[in-house]
């Protein structure tokens, strides 16, 4: 069980075991929100029980949504036939109050919501969703920490060409796109994992969205709706990273039930230079394990999807941190703080260094920001008495390091890396990883 916010993790053997994946994070509190463009109820299968869904059925619940989520069947009903236009719930706030806020621009002319919350990943652009609410003829304005959005006339669909093909922004041109009337045509968007699967689930509601190009789509308005009647989550393929590496670095064997090998190719590849090896079981079973080849020399560079996620970087670091003879480059071009490993890794007797220089392909962050760094492998590394985690990925990665360390480790403010693994505990425990 979590004492006081922390996990004790005792490191230094191999960890092997079979484990079922979660439903997807990153789709899940999407889809939720998408059950709002409907009034009615819907219906979720395979819905993960993490804390961003927690939060998320809070928000739901706070602007009038019946909420009915049977964690141990994965299921969850929501009924929206009673909606306010206020969402006051500043303490649940997450990446999905933009995409509540522009599903009830369809009811209503007035939105006020919260400032939203998350990983302090560096700076995220509420231009983009600011762009997007202009476009469609919505008035977007700030009063400490609440946001106002309000329509001037009739949503009309527009092309609106985003700056950078962020997850966030694109989502929130499709639900404002869905719901305008007209056609509108959305380039330079994003083409996520997630993204896909937000547009298969906005067509079977009944909206028609067509791909023009790889990054671009043309949504027609006026959509007629229908509710939810099974939205299934597929499995969460950044937890599916998250095994394999804990399978390589303890020189262990996992079985992950539940993940689509396509969806997680770029992560393979770097997986298979750092030293990890996998084999598929079965459609949906892959085993990972530790390999006997390495590369002694790695160049990894985060991009937008299909490019390595900035999400599975801190987990391929740690693999570099522990591939002894390995120096291994990361180019962050996504997120301007995503290297907030640097020191803690540190302190377990890794060997990284960080520059703000682009090491790899010139990016947009220049030389403003901390974002690439060379790591060397070592052989050994100590236990850390206490390490707090500071966003999802980077206190996971954390926990990976500990499970390697002989000795005692103690994570804290382990809520953090909740927000992004169901039943954290239980699967690690059942794995045997050692832990209290």
């Amino acid at each position: 069980m979590k004492i006081n916010n922390s996990y004790k993790i005792i490191g230094g053997k191999a960890i092997s075991g079979r484990i079922r994946l979660s439903g997807a994070k990153n789709f899940s509190i999407k889809a939720l929100a998408a059950s709002l463009l409907v009034r009615g109820e819907s219906f979720f299968s395979n819905l993960p029980n993490n804390l961003d869904v927690q939060k998320t059925l809070e928000m739901l619940k706070s602007i009038g949504v019946q909420c009915d989520f049977n964690v141990e069947a994965r299921e969850c009903r929501v009924n929206t036939t009673n909606l306010k236009n206020i969402l006051s719930d500043s303490s649940n706030t997450n990446m999905t109050t933009f995409l509540i806020a522009s599903a009830l621009l369809k009811y209503f002319d007035f939105i006020s919501f919260p400032k939203m919350k998350g990983c302090n990943l560096g700076d995220r652009l509420t231009d983009f969703h600011v762009l997007a609410f202009n476009k469609f003829g919505i008035s977007f304005y700030e009063e400490k920490d609440v946001y106002h959005i309000k329509k001037n006339k009739k949503m009309l669909g527009c092309e609106i060409e985003l700056p950078y093909p962020s997850v966030g922004a694109t989502e929130t041109c499709l639900f404002l796109a869905s719901i305008s009337s007209g056609t509108s045509i959305i380039k330079n968007i994003a083409i996520e994992p997630e993204i896909n699967a937000l547009i298969t689930l906005l067509i079977e509601m009944g909206v028609d969205v067509f791909y023009e190009s790889d990054r671009s789509v043309r949504v027609i308005g006026d959509a007629v709706f229908n509710t939810i009647s099974n939205g299934f989550i597929h499995g969460d393929y950044l937890e599916a990273a998250t095994w394999a590496v804990l399978a390589s670095i303890t020189n262990g064997y996992i079985e992950v039930e539940g993940v689509i090998p396509e969806l997680i190719g770029s992560f393979l590849g770097a997986y298979s230079m750092l030293g990890g090896e996998y084999k598929r079981i079965s459609n949906d079973c892959i085993a990972f394990f530790k390999g006997k080849n390495f590369r002694k020399s790695v160049f990894l560079e985060t991009g937008v999807f299909p490019m390595l996620r900035t999400d599975l970087q801190p987990f391929l670091a740690v693999m570099a941190a522990l591939s002894n003879g390995t120096t291994t480059i990361i180019h962050e071009t996504v997120y301007n703080n995503r290297l907030d490993y640097i020191e803690d890794f540190n302190k377990f007797g890794c060997d990284l260094v960080g520059f703000n220089e682009c090491i790899g392909n010139k990016c947009r962050y220049s030389c403003n920001y901390l974002h690439s760094v060379v790591i060397k492998g070592v052989k050994n590394i100590r236990s850390v008495k206490e390490i707090k985690a500071k966003t999802v990925r980077s206190g996971m990665a954390n926990l990976l390091l500990a499970t390697v360390a002989k000795g005692e480790t103690i994570i804290s403010s382990i809520d953090i890396v909740e927000r992004g693994y169901c039943s954290l505990f239980d699967k690690l425990k059942s794995i045997g990883v050692e832990i209290a």
